[in-house]
């Protein structure tokens, strides 16, 4: 729901790009940081020749799991295919922010209230800085 700014959202945000450019063996090739009423978003583009798309999905969903913030963040890395999902590449399924359910679930039948989720999302965005230096 709206609105989805929050306190920390564009260190959350910032924090996720120095981890995966970190880990990452290529740089993009053009980024850009856009933020608005829904909320904050990094863009790269990348040389498919010198990165593999799914290693940077792989990359990306193990920077959501090992940080706080990062669980608030939903990361795509989308090809000249299509984007590339979690279940077609094998890895696990999102899982509620609140009670450890598939996420999709709980998101599907609204099992928590807006207010619920908003109030976990700014706890877990709480500690984006110090999620930086995460490698």
């Amino acid at each position: 729901g709206y609105p989805k700014r929050l306190p920390n959202d564009v260190k959350a945000v910032a924090a996720f790009r120095a981890l995966l450019l970190g880990r990452s063996s290529a740089a993009p090739r053009g980024e850009r940081t856009v933020e608005n009423g829904a909320g904050v978003c990094w863009q790269g583009v990348f040389d498919s020749s010198l990165c593999d798309a799914a290693a940077v999905k792989r990359l990306a969903v193990a920077a959501e799991s090992e940080t706080p913030a990062g669980r608030a963040l939903d990361i795509d890395v989308i090809t000249k295919d299509g984007p590339l999902s979690r279940a077609a590449m094998g890895l696990p399924e999102r899982s509620c922010l609140l009670c450890g359910a598939p996420a999709k679930v709980c998101a599907r039948s609204r099992r928590h209230s807006a207010e619920e989720l908003r109030a976990r999302v700014a706890e877990l965005l709480e500690g984006a800085e110090s999620d930086k230096g995460k490698k």
